[in-house]
């Protein structure tokens, strides 16, 4: 199973959170497909005028928002707390 940058399981339909390529930009996204590397990912238009981008999946972070998950990172550790 492809895991995001913080090691949590996704999946086509997740919304994630990246940096988009060339810029120092977060966008907001949904999985449109995987592949075993890469994850197709849609979202509003960017400045350059794109509507999806294709992440290797170390780019990408699941957005945990209204999930009732909540990460927090410590030192380089993730501790993952269900509320």
């Amino acid at each position: 199973m492809a895991k995001d940058a913080l090691g949590q399981d996704l999946k086509v339909g997740d919304k994630v959170i990246f940096m988009q390529i060339g810029y120092r930009n977060f966008v907001e996204g949904t999985i449109k497909s995987m592949t075993p590397k890469t994850a197709m990912i849609g979202h509003k238009m960017t400045n350059v005028c794109s509507t999806e981008s294709r992440q290797f999946y170390n780019q990408i972070i699941l957005d945990t928002r209204g999930l009732g998950l909540e990460i927090k990172v410590e030192h380089g550790v993730d501790h993952r707390i269900n509320k």
